[in-house]
């Protein structure tokens, strides 16, 4: 899908619009970081990745009627072990936002990304992938882990010597962003949702295949 500059421009105004400043700032963190990946393994897709990027938290900031009034509007509800997380709310809520607010942009793989920015999915998509550790090591993020992989996936970057190889990186970049924040979460005995682990374990497959 391919957008004039003048629609994704109005998008990224409107966006920051309805986020405050600091979820603003972090957006274009990771738009910008995701342009970054996408040009080295799906640089047709950029402006489709640029505008997931965008919307990935649009209804991040959402008070708690605010999403339920959302679910009740679609007929959509949290299953037991989403309610109990309320920080992946948005990634349930954000595409209802897009189909209503946004519909232009309301592709099936702008909408999956956005879904599965979270916790992720078993069968994520590169697309989706591409969001996910774009959201994880966004330049605004200075947790050890997060910097520490930036580095290395950039670093190494310059070295691959194909497409293939990059996309390899990029699948091993997300296990190891799961696997971090797997450690994080128990450090802190926090609750653990069940995508987190079934995300990790099946991409970890894909590439022992």
């Amino acid at each position: 899908m391919k957008y004039a500059n003048r629609q994704i421009d109005e998008l990224r105004l409107e966006v920051g619009r309805r986020l405050s400043e600091k979820r603003f700032i972090h957006t274009l963190g990771v738009e910008e970081m995701a342009v970054l990946i996408s040009e080295k393994c799906m640089p047709e897709r950029i402006d489709e990745i640029r505008v997931a990027a965008l919307l990935h938290d649009i209804s991040k900031e959402y008070s708690e009627a605010e999403h339920i009034s959302l679910l009740k509007k679609h007929n959509v509800e949290f299953s037991d072990e989403d309610r109990a997380v309320p920080s992946i709310w948005h990634s349930i809520t954000g595409p209802l936002v897009v189909m209503d607010d946004f519909s232009e942009f309301a592709t099936e793989d702008v909408l999956s990304a956005i879904r599965n920015h979270t916790v992720g999915s078993p069968d994520m998509s590169l697309f989706d992938e591409i969001i996910f550790l774009s959201d994880y090591i966004e330049s605004g993020r200075t947790h050890t882990d997060c910097v520490t992989l930036r580095n290395k996936l950039l670093t190494e970057a310059l070295y691959f010597e194909n497409e293939e190889q990059f996309i390899t990186q990029i699948h091993s970049a997300v296990v190891e962003s799961l696997e971090n924040n797997i450690r994080h979460l128990t450090s802190q005995n926090n609750k653990i949702h069940s995508k987190t682990k079934l995300t990790r374990d099946a991409i970890k497959a894909k590439l022992e295949r």
